[in-house]
C-alpha cells in the first residue's frame, strides 16, 4: 500500500471534524453570553432598587414642612430609604446612604455597592457596581390637599403584635389615648350600636378601665389599631394643625360594613375625635372602603387641590372571589381622576409578606405597580408596613410625597 505523505497543504484542506469544532466553540460563547447577562441582570436589578430606594427617601426628606430641620429631613430620608431597601436584596446587603442636604434647596441621596461577579470573572471582571442618585427640590410653596384616609377596623387590627411607638412614649403624648373612653362611650347611642354587634366589640369596657399611661397602649397593649390611629393623627396634624394651605382631610372606617365615615374637614379637631371613635371589629372587605371613598371623591374633591387616597389594610379580604376584583375597579376609577394620587399600606407582619396581598394592594395604588407588575413595594405609592415603627415612616413619606415634590433628577 502507498503511504501517503504528509503536507501542510493537505492538513489545511481536510474538513473532517469541522461541525464538531464550531459547536464546541460556540457552545464557550453561549455560555459566556448566558453567564454575562446573569451577571449584568442581577446589576441592574440591584441599581434599580437602590435607584428607588434613593428617589422614596429625598421625595419624603424634602416634602416635609417649611420650617422643618436638617436634622429631621434627614432622619425622614434615612428612615425611608431603610423602608423601601431590604435588609439584604438578592444576596447584597443594603448600601449606606450618603444624604446630603440644602437647606431649602434640595435633598440628595446617593447609594453604591460593589457585587461579586459569578461568571465574567473568568473574563478578569471580578466585581460589578450598582449606584443611584436621587435628588428632589425641597418645596417652598404648596398646594391645597384633599386628603382621604381609608383604614381597615376589622377585628384583625386587635392584634398587638406591632410594638410600640417609641416617639408617642418619648413625647409623653398620652391625651390622645387617655380620652379616648370619653370620645367612644359618652355617646348612649353609639355604645348601644357597638356594643349590641355580638362577638365584636367585647372589650371595650375593660378598654376603659386601662387608659393609656405612657408606657402600655391600655389593655389590648401595642395594638395594630392604636398604631394606626396615632399614625394617622400625625399627618390631619401636618396637614391641618395650623392649616395654612387650606388642606382637607376625610376619614372613612371600614370592615365589612361601613363602621363610620367624616366628610372632608379642614379642622383639625374634627378629624382628631374621629379617629379616636377607631375601633376594631368584623371581617375585612376593602370594597366597602373603596366605594365610600369614590363617593366622597365624587362630591368633595375640589377642582383647584392636589387630591389623594389612602388605603390601608392589615389582611386579605374576607370575600374572595368577587371583591378583589371589584375593589381594583374602584381603585383604578379612583386612578382616573385629574390631579389624583391612591396610596396604599400593608400594614402588620401579613399583609406586608402575603403575596396575594402585596399584589393587590400594588395594583391599586398610582405608579409603575398599579399595572399588575408583581413586583410590589417598589414604588413610593405603596407601602409595606410590618410594625408600628414602619407605619410611622410610611405616613411620614406619604405626608411629604403629597406635597407634590418634583423629582429633578
Amino acid at each position: 500500500m502507498k503511504r501517503q505523505r504528509f503536507t501542510f497543504r493537505a492538513f489545511f484542506k481536510d474538513t473532517s471534524g469541522t461541525i464538531l469544532l464550531i459547536t464546541g466553540l460556540a457552545f464557550l460563547f453561549l455560555v459566556g453570553i448566558a453567564g454575562a447577562g446573569y451577571d449584568l441582570g442581577r446589576q441592574q436589578l440591584v441599581r434599580q432598587r437602590i435607584q428607588q430606594a434613593g428617589d422614596a427617601a429625598a421625595l419624603a426628606a424634602a416634602g416635609r414642612d417649611q420650617g422643618t430641620t436638617t436634622a429631621d429631613r434627614y432622619n425622614t430620608a434615612f428612615n425611608v430609604y431603610s423602608l423601601n431597601y431590604p435588609t439584604t436584596y438578592f444576596g447584597i446587603g443594603r448600601p449606606a446612604p450618603t444624604i446630603t442636604i440644602v437647606p431649602d434647596v434640595n435633598v440628595s441621596v446617593y447609594g453604591t455597592t460593589t457585587m461579586a461577579t459569578s461568571f465574567v470573572g473568568n473574563l478578569g471582571i471580578t466585581t460589578l457596581t450598582a449606584t443611584g442618585r436621587s435628588i428632589a427640590q425641597i418645596k417652598t410653596s404648596y398646594n391645597k390637599i384633599d386628603l382621604i384616609i381609608s383604614m381597615d377596623n376589622s377585628n384583625s387590627m386587635n392584634a398587638n403584635d406591632v410594638g410600640a411607638i417609641a416617639s408617642l412614649d418619648a413625647n409623653s403624648n398620652s391625651s390622645m389615648l387617655n380620652s379616648l373612653c370619653f370620645a367612644e362611650f359618652t355617646n348612649p347611642a353609639q355604645i348601644a350600636f357597638y356594643t349590641g354587634i355580638s362577638g365584636f366589640y367585647p372589650h371595650y369596657e375593660l378598654y376603659c378601665s386601662y387608659p393609656y399611661t405612657g408606657v402600655n397602649w391600655g389593655y389590648y397593649g401595642p395594638n395594630r389599631i392604636n398604631a394606626l390611629r396615632y399614625s394617622a393623627d400625625y399627618v390631619a396634624n401636618a396637614l391641618l394643625n395650623p392649616n395654612v394651605h387650606d388642606n382637607h382631610i376625610a376619614i372613612v372606617k371600614w370592615d365589612s360594613i361601613l363602621v363610620g365615615y367624616k366628610d372632608f374637614s379642614g379642622n383639625y379637631g374634627d378629624v382628631h375625635t374621629e379617629l379616636l371613635t377607631m375601633f376594631a371589629g368584623g371581617a375585612t372587605k376593602s370594597q366597602i372602603g373603596l366605594q365610600k371613598s369614590l363617593d366622597l371623591a365624587n362630591s368633595g374633591f375640589r377642582g383647584d387641590a392636589i387630591h389623594a387616597i389612602i388605603l390601608l389594610t392589615d389582611g386579605g379580604n374576607n370575600f374572595p372571589g368577587t371583591d378583589n376584583p371589584a375593589s381594583l375597579a374602584i381603585c383604578n376609577a379612583l386612578k382616573a381622576k385629574p390631579r389624583t394620587l391612591v396610596f396604599t399600606v400593608g400594614f402588620g407582619g401579613w399583609a406586608a409578606t402575603d403575596p396575594t396581598i402585596r399584589q393587590f394592594l400594588s395594583d391599586c395604588a398610582t405608579g409603575p405597580n398599579g399595572s399588575g407588575n408583581p413586583k410590589p413595594n417598589e414604588n413610593i405609592y405603596f407601602y409595606s408596613a410590618p410594625n408600628a415603627a414602619q407605619l410611622q415612616y410610611a405616613f411620614d413619606a406619604i405626608a411629604g410625597n403629597l406635597q407634590k415634590v418634583r423629582i429633578l433628577q
